[in-house]
């Protein structure tokens, strides 16, 4: 397709401007896709720790009357991490892809309007 508007287009420079426009805002809605990720494996990570520590806390502490209490109690917190961490990934994907098909969509209309 960029061929066609290449050898068709009578400003061949403006092209690949709009091209190379593109491109850049494609690798920088990725680079903020990976920081997003990023941000969340590490708040998970940290989460995680965070849970482990408490169940340890619990096992070496807690009164064995109440142990199996606090342990259900803390699979339920990592559970919810888990749920959550999923939750907000899906939502950082649909938004990147909603971006790129918005940026896919408006470069092909400023592509059409120079072929």
């Amino acid at each position: 397709q960029l061929e066609h508007f290449l050898a068709t287009s009578n400003n061949i420079s403006t092209v690949r401007e709009k091209v190379s426009y593109f491109a850049d805002h494609r690798k920088q809605a990725r680079s903020n896709y990976d920081a997003e990720i990023a941000d969340l494996e590490h708040l998970r990570t940290n989460g995680e720790a965070n849970l482990d520590a408490e169940r340890q806390q619990i096992m070496l502490n807690a009164p064995p009357g109440e142990r199996a209490a606090l342990l259900a109690e803390n699979r339920d917190k990592v559970q919810q991490l888990k749920n959550e961490y999923e939750s907000h990934k899906i939502a950082v994907m649909r938004n990147h892809s909603k971006v790129l098909a918005e940026t896919i969509e408006v470069e092909q209309l400023e592509l059409q309007k120079e072929g």
